[in-house]
Protein backbone atom coordinates (compact mmCIF):
# COMPACT_ATOMS: atom_id res chain seq x y z
CA UNK A 1 0.00 0.00 0.00
CA UNK A 2 1.36 3.39 -1.01
CA UNK A 3 2.12 5.76 1.86
CA UNK A 4 -0.14 8.77 2.18
CA UNK A 5 1.08 12.14 1.00
CA UNK A 6 1.13 14.52 3.94
CA UNK A 7 0.08 18.14 3.38
CA UNK A 8 0.57 19.98 6.65
CA UNK A 9 -0.71 23.52 7.25
CA UNK A 10 0.34 25.08 10.54
CA UNK A 11 0.62 28.44 12.27
CA UNK A 12 3.72 30.60 11.80
CA UNK A 13 4.92 30.76 15.41
CA UNK A 14 6.97 28.47 17.66
CA UNK A 15 4.04 26.18 18.42
CA UNK A 16 3.06 25.95 14.75
CA UNK A 17 6.55 25.18 13.46
CA UNK A 18 7.10 22.64 16.22
CA UNK A 19 4.02 20.77 15.01
CA UNK A 20 5.71 20.49 11.61
CA UNK A 21 9.01 19.55 13.22
CA UNK A 22 7.16 16.60 14.75
CA UNK A 23 5.46 15.44 11.54
CA UNK A 24 8.74 15.77 9.66
CA UNK A 25 10.16 12.96 11.80
CA UNK A 26 7.63 10.62 10.17
CA UNK A 27 6.97 12.01 6.68
CA UNK A 28 10.13 12.69 4.68
CA UNK A 29 8.37 13.94 1.57
CA UNK A 30 5.63 16.15 2.95
CA UNK A 31 4.31 19.48 1.70
CA UNK A 32 4.25 22.26 4.28
CA UNK A 33 2.55 25.63 4.53
CA UNK A 34 2.61 28.16 7.35
CA UNK A 35 -0.33 30.49 7.66
CA UNK A 36 -1.47 33.40 9.74
CA UNK A 37 -5.05 33.11 10.98
CA UNK A 38 -6.21 35.72 8.48
CA UNK A 39 -4.66 33.82 5.56
CA UNK A 40 -6.06 30.36 6.21
CA UNK A 41 -8.94 30.55 3.71
CA UNK A 42 -6.46 31.40 0.94
CA UNK A 43 -4.21 28.51 1.92
CA UNK A 44 -7.15 26.11 2.06
CA UNK A 45 -8.14 27.09 -1.48
CA UNK A 46 -4.54 26.68 -2.65
CA UNK A 47 -4.17 23.27 -1.02
CA UNK A 48 -7.51 21.98 -2.33
CA UNK A 49 -6.29 22.62 -5.87
CA UNK A 50 -3.00 20.92 -5.10
CA UNK A 51 -4.63 17.87 -3.55
CA UNK A 52 -6.27 16.86 -6.82
CA UNK A 53 -2.89 16.12 -8.37
CA UNK A 54 -1.81 13.81 -5.56
CA UNK A 55 -5.16 12.02 -5.38
CA UNK A 56 -4.49 10.50 -8.78
CA UNK A 57 -1.45 8.74 -7.29
CA UNK A 58 -2.56 7.83 -3.78
CA UNK A 59 -4.19 8.99 -0.58
CA UNK A 60 -3.61 12.40 1.01
CA UNK A 61 -3.38 13.19 4.71
CA UNK A 62 -4.35 16.84 5.16
CA UNK A 63 -3.22 17.94 8.62
CA UNK A 64 -3.97 21.38 10.05
CA UNK A 65 -2.38 22.35 13.36
CA UNK A 66 -2.40 25.36 15.68
CA UNK A 67 -5.00 27.19 13.58
CA UNK A 68 -8.65 27.55 14.50
CA UNK A 69 -11.14 27.70 11.66
CA UNK A 70 -14.24 29.85 11.64
CA UNK A 71 -17.58 28.09 11.27
CA UNK A 72 -17.76 29.13 7.63
CA UNK A 73 -14.20 27.94 6.92
CA UNK A 74 -14.93 24.60 8.60
CA UNK A 75 -18.12 24.18 6.56
CA UNK A 76 -16.26 25.11 3.36
CA UNK A 77 -13.43 22.64 4.02
CA UNK A 78 -15.70 19.79 5.06
CA UNK A 79 -17.85 20.25 1.95
CA UNK A 80 -14.87 20.35 -0.43
CA UNK A 81 -13.19 17.28 1.11
CA UNK A 82 -16.42 15.29 0.91
CA UNK A 83 -16.79 16.26 -2.75
CA UNK A 84 -13.22 15.15 -3.49
CA UNK A 85 -13.69 11.86 -1.69
CA UNK A 86 -16.72 11.08 -3.85
CA UNK A 87 -14.98 11.87 -7.14
CA UNK A 88 -11.33 10.87 -6.89
CA UNK A 89 -9.93 7.30 -6.93
CA UNK A 90 -8.08 7.88 -3.66
CA UNK A 91 -9.23 9.54 -0.46
CA UNK A 92 -8.33 12.59 1.60
CA UNK A 93 -7.95 11.99 5.32
CA UNK A 94 -8.54 15.24 7.17
CA UNK A 95 -7.40 16.05 10.71
CA UNK A 96 -7.25 19.35 12.58
CA UNK A 97 -5.44 19.57 15.92
CA UNK A 98 -5.83 22.80 17.84
CA UNK A 99 -6.18 24.40 21.26
CA UNK A 100 -7.92 27.73 20.62
CA UNK A 101 -11.29 28.01 22.36
CA UNK A 102 -12.81 29.91 19.44
CA UNK A 103 -12.99 26.62 17.55
CA UNK A 104 -15.35 25.02 20.07
CA UNK A 105 -18.44 25.08 17.85
CA UNK A 106 -16.60 23.56 14.88
CA UNK A 107 -15.05 20.87 17.08
CA UNK A 108 -18.53 19.82 18.23
CA UNK A 109 -19.82 19.65 14.67
CA UNK A 110 -17.00 17.93 12.77
CA UNK A 111 -15.32 14.66 13.66
CA UNK A 112 -12.03 15.74 12.09
CA UNK A 113 -11.79 18.88 14.28
CA UNK A 114 -9.98 18.01 17.52
CA UNK A 115 -9.78 20.67 20.23
CA UNK A 116 -8.07 20.62 23.62
CA UNK A 117 -7.70 23.91 25.48
CA UNK A 118 -5.27 22.48 28.04
CA UNK A 119 -2.37 21.60 25.75
CA UNK A 120 -0.36 23.49 23.16
CA UNK A 121 -0.93 22.42 19.56
CA UNK A 122 2.55 20.88 19.44
CA UNK A 123 1.84 18.74 22.51
CA UNK A 124 -1.48 17.66 21.00
CA UNK A 125 0.29 16.82 17.73
CA UNK A 126 3.08 14.96 19.52
CA UNK A 127 0.58 12.87 21.49
CA UNK A 128 -1.43 12.24 18.31
CA UNK A 129 1.54 10.86 16.40
CA UNK A 130 2.71 8.75 19.33
CA UNK A 131 -0.76 7.19 19.49
CA UNK A 132 -1.38 6.70 15.76
CA UNK A 133 2.19 6.02 14.58
CA UNK A 134 3.44 3.76 17.33
CA UNK A 135 6.22 2.30 15.19
CA UNK A 136 7.89 5.72 15.10
CA UNK A 137 10.66 6.32 17.62
CA UNK A 138 11.25 9.96 18.45
CA UNK A 139 14.78 11.12 19.22
CA UNK A 140 15.87 11.39 22.82
CA UNK A 141 15.01 14.80 24.18
CA UNK A 142 11.77 15.17 22.23
CA UNK A 143 9.74 15.08 25.42
CA UNK A 144 11.75 17.97 26.85
CA UNK A 145 11.37 19.97 23.66
CA UNK A 146 7.61 19.53 23.65
CA UNK A 147 7.33 20.34 27.36
CA UNK A 148 9.31 23.55 26.79
CA UNK A 149 7.14 24.67 23.88
CA UNK A 150 3.99 23.71 25.78
CA UNK A 151 5.04 25.62 28.90
CA UNK A 152 5.72 28.78 26.93
CA UNK A 153 2.78 28.60 24.54
CA UNK A 154 0.09 28.17 27.19
CA UNK A 155 2.14 30.21 29.68
CA UNK A 156 2.94 27.82 32.52
CA UNK A 157 5.50 30.20 33.98
CA UNK A 158 6.16 28.09 37.06
CA UNK A 159 7.27 25.15 34.90
CA UNK A 160 10.95 24.20 34.96
CA UNK A 161 10.78 24.21 31.13
CA UNK A 162 9.32 27.70 30.77
CA UNK A 163 12.59 29.63 30.42
CA UNK A 164 13.83 27.31 27.70
CA UNK A 165 10.51 27.75 25.91
CA UNK A 166 10.95 31.53 26.02
CA UNK A 167 14.29 31.25 24.27
CA UNK A 168 12.87 28.79 21.74
CA UNK A 169 10.16 31.29 20.89
CA UNK A 170 12.76 33.88 19.94
CA UNK A 171 14.84 31.27 18.10
CA UNK A 172 11.94 30.58 15.74
CA UNK A 173 9.99 33.81 15.57
CA UNK A 174 13.03 36.06 15.12
CA UNK A 175 14.64 33.84 12.49
CA UNK A 176 13.91 36.47 9.85
CA UNK A 177 17.11 36.11 7.86
CA UNK A 178 15.27 34.09 5.18
CA UNK A 179 11.95 35.58 4.09
CA UNK A 180 8.99 33.32 4.77
CA UNK A 181 7.05 34.42 1.68
CA UNK A 182 9.68 34.48 -1.05
CA UNK A 183 11.49 31.39 0.17
CA UNK A 184 8.95 29.58 2.33
CA UNK A 185 10.58 26.16 2.09
CA UNK A 186 14.09 27.47 2.76
CA UNK A 187 12.83 29.60 5.65
CA UNK A 188 11.09 26.58 7.13
CA UNK A 189 14.20 24.41 6.73
CA UNK A 190 16.17 27.14 8.48
CA UNK A 191 13.75 27.27 11.41
CA UNK A 192 13.74 23.47 11.62
CA UNK A 193 17.54 23.51 11.72
CA UNK A 194 17.52 26.06 14.52
CA UNK A 195 15.00 23.97 16.43
CA UNK A 196 17.10 20.87 15.92
CA UNK A 197 20.26 22.63 17.10
CA UNK A 198 18.37 23.96 20.11
CA UNK A 199 17.56 20.45 21.31
CA UNK A 200 21.28 19.92 21.98
CA UNK A 201 21.01 22.36 24.90
CA UNK A 202 17.95 20.81 26.53
CA UNK A 203 19.86 18.54 28.88
CA UNK A 204 22.59 21.04 29.70
CA UNK A 205 22.67 22.98 32.94
CA UNK A 206 21.46 26.53 32.20
CA UNK A 207 20.98 25.32 28.63
CA UNK A 208 18.59 28.13 27.78
CA UNK A 209 21.28 30.70 28.62
CA UNK A 210 23.91 28.86 26.59
CA UNK A 211 21.53 28.68 23.63
CA UNK A 212 20.79 32.37 23.99
CA UNK A 213 24.53 33.15 24.02
CA UNK A 214 25.38 30.97 21.02
CA UNK A 215 22.37 31.59 18.78
CA UNK A 216 24.12 34.09 16.52
CA UNK A 217 26.95 31.63 15.86
CA UNK A 218 24.44 28.88 15.05
CA UNK A 219 22.78 31.18 12.52
CA UNK A 220 26.06 32.19 10.93
CA UNK A 221 27.21 28.60 10.58
CA UNK A 222 24.05 27.69 8.70
CA UNK A 223 23.85 30.74 6.42
CA UNK A 224 27.46 31.57 5.64
CA UNK A 225 28.89 30.93 2.18
CA UNK A 226 32.16 32.69 3.06
CA UNK A 227 35.52 31.21 3.99
CA UNK A 228 36.33 34.07 6.36
CA UNK A 229 34.37 35.57 9.30
CA UNK A 230 31.67 38.07 8.30
CA UNK A 231 28.87 40.04 9.93
CA UNK A 232 25.41 38.52 9.97
CA UNK A 233 24.22 41.30 7.60
CA UNK A 234 26.79 40.39 4.95
CA UNK A 235 26.23 36.68 5.45
CA UNK A 236 22.46 37.03 5.12
CA UNK A 237 22.64 39.29 2.06
CA UNK A 238 24.97 36.90 0.24
CA UNK A 239 22.77 33.93 1.11
CA UNK A 240 19.58 35.64 -0.10
CA UNK A 241 21.22 36.86 -3.29
CA UNK A 242 22.21 33.29 -4.05
CA UNK A 243 18.59 32.20 -3.58
CA UNK A 244 17.43 35.02 -5.84
CA UNK A 245 19.91 33.97 -8.51
CA UNK A 246 18.68 30.38 -8.31
CA UNK A 247 15.11 31.56 -8.86
CA UNK A 248 15.62 34.62 -11.05
CA UNK A 249 13.84 33.24 -14.10
CA UNK A 250 10.60 32.97 -12.12
CA UNK A 251 11.13 36.44 -10.61
CA UNK A 252 12.03 38.26 -13.81
CA UNK A 253 9.89 41.16 -15.03
CA UNK A 254 10.32 43.60 -17.90
CA UNK A 255 9.33 47.19 -18.44
CA UNK A 256 9.69 48.32 -22.04
CA UNK A 257 13.20 47.15 -22.91
CA UNK A 258 14.44 46.99 -19.32
CA UNK A 259 14.81 43.77 -17.33
CA UNK A 260 14.19 43.66 -13.61
CA UNK A 261 13.79 41.33 -10.67
CA UNK A 262 10.60 41.36 -8.60
CA UNK A 263 10.42 40.35 -4.94
CA UNK A 264 7.65 40.54 -2.37
CA UNK A 265 7.82 41.44 1.33
CA UNK A 266 11.62 41.40 1.58
CA UNK A 267 11.65 44.51 3.73
CA UNK A 268 14.58 46.99 3.43
CA UNK A 269 16.31 46.09 0.16
CA UNK A 270 19.15 48.59 -0.30
CA UNK A 271 22.06 46.26 0.58
CA UNK A 272 20.41 43.22 -0.95
CA UNK A 273 19.31 44.88 -4.20
CA UNK A 274 22.65 46.56 -4.82
CA UNK A 275 24.52 43.31 -4.23
CA UNK A 276 22.23 41.44 -6.62
CA UNK A 277 22.54 44.08 -9.34
CA UNK A 278 26.33 44.16 -9.09
CA UNK A 279 26.54 40.38 -9.33
CA UNK A 280 23.96 40.20 -12.13
CA UNK A 281 24.76 43.05 -14.53
CA UNK A 282 22.23 41.81 -17.10
CA UNK A 283 19.47 43.12 -14.81
CA UNK A 284 18.57 46.81 -15.00
CA UNK A 285 16.50 47.24 -11.85
CA UNK A 286 15.32 45.55 -8.66
CA UNK A 287 11.77 45.96 -7.36
CA UNK A 288 10.28 44.92 -4.03
CA UNK A 289 6.57 45.18 -3.28
CA UNK A 290 5.00 45.22 0.20
CA UNK A 291 1.69 43.75 1.37
CA UNK A 292 0.16 47.23 1.42
CA UNK A 293 1.05 47.99 -2.18
CA UNK A 294 4.05 50.27 -1.62
CA UNK A 295 7.13 49.44 -3.67
CA UNK A 296 10.85 50.18 -3.69
CA UNK A 297 13.04 50.36 -6.78
CA UNK A 298 16.83 50.16 -7.04
CA UNK A 299 19.26 50.44 -9.94
CA UNK A 300 23.01 50.42 -10.35
CA UNK A 301 23.34 53.28 -12.84
CA UNK A 302 21.49 51.36 -15.52
CA UNK A 303 18.20 53.29 -15.59
CA UNK A 304 16.58 56.20 -13.82
CA UNK A 305 14.21 54.37 -11.46
CA UNK A 306 12.65 57.64 -10.29
CA UNK A 307 11.18 57.99 -13.79
CA UNK A 308 10.22 54.31 -13.79
CA UNK A 309 8.33 54.84 -10.51
CA UNK A 310 6.66 57.92 -11.97
CA UNK A 311 5.60 56.09 -15.14
CA UNK A 312 4.01 53.08 -13.42
CA UNK A 313 2.41 54.67 -10.36
CA UNK A 314 3.09 58.38 -10.14
CA UNK A 315 5.94 57.74 -7.70
CA UNK A 316 9.45 59.10 -7.66
CA UNK A 317 12.65 59.56 -5.73
CA UNK A 318 16.30 59.36 -6.72
CA UNK A 319 17.90 58.08 -9.91
CA UNK A 320 19.12 54.83 -8.33
CA UNK A 321 16.63 54.58 -5.44
CA UNK A 322 12.94 55.37 -5.65
CA UNK A 323 9.48 54.08 -4.85
CA UNK A 324 5.76 54.56 -4.95
CA UNK A 325 2.39 53.06 -4.18
CA UNK A 326 0.02 50.91 -6.24
CA UNK A 327 -3.62 51.77 -5.59
CA UNK A 328 -5.96 48.80 -5.66
CA UNK A 329 -3.31 46.24 -4.74
CA UNK A 330 -4.51 43.10 -2.94
CA UNK A 331 -2.29 40.80 -0.91
CA UNK A 332 -2.03 37.16 -1.97
CA UNK A 333 -0.36 33.98 -0.73
CA UNK A 334 0.57 33.18 -4.34
CA UNK A 335 3.55 34.98 -5.90
CA UNK A 336 2.12 34.52 -9.39
CA UNK A 337 -0.78 36.79 -8.39
CA UNK A 338 1.69 39.45 -7.26
CA UNK A 339 3.72 39.18 -10.44
CA UNK A 340 0.64 39.33 -12.66
CA UNK A 341 -0.53 42.49 -10.89
CA UNK A 342 2.82 44.24 -11.42
CA UNK A 343 3.05 43.13 -15.05
CA UNK A 344 -0.43 44.48 -15.71
CA UNK A 345 0.57 47.82 -14.22
CA UNK A 346 3.73 47.85 -16.31
CA UNK A 347 1.69 47.21 -19.44
CA UNK A 348 -1.19 49.61 -18.82
CA UNK A 349 -0.13 52.49 -16.56
CA UNK A 350 1.65 55.56 -17.82
CA UNK A 351 1.66 58.75 -15.76
CA UNK A 352 4.10 60.47 -18.03
CA UNK A 353 5.95 60.15 -21.30
CA UNK A 354 9.40 60.29 -19.71
CA UNK A 355 12.15 58.23 -21.29
CA UNK A 356 14.19 55.99 -19.01
CA UNK A 357 17.77 57.26 -18.78
CA UNK A 358 20.42 54.73 -19.63
CA UNK A 359 22.02 55.66 -16.32
CA UNK A 360 25.60 55.79 -17.54
CA UNK A 361 27.84 57.85 -15.23
CA UNK A 362 24.91 58.91 -13.07
CA UNK A 363 25.62 59.20 -9.35
CA UNK A 364 23.25 59.79 -6.44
Amino acid sequence: MKKEKLIHISHSDLDGYTCQYISKQIFNDAIYYNSEYSQIKSYLELVLKEIKTYLKEGGVFLLITDINLTNSDSFFLDKKINELNKQEPYKVRLQLLDHHATGQESSERYEWYFLDNDRSASKITYDYFKEHYQSTTFDEGFDLLIESVNAYDIWIDDSEHFEFGKVLSRVVEQAREIDTFMFANKAREYKMHLLNESTKYLNQQKGHIKLDDELLSIKKQYLSIFDTPQTIDNITSAYIVRLLEQNKNALEITYKDKKGLLTYCLGPISILANLFLKQNPDYDFFMNLSRRGSFSLRSDNKIDVSKLAQDIAGGGGHINASGGFFRGFRDSVNFEDIKSFVEEKFNTLSYGSSELNNGINIKL
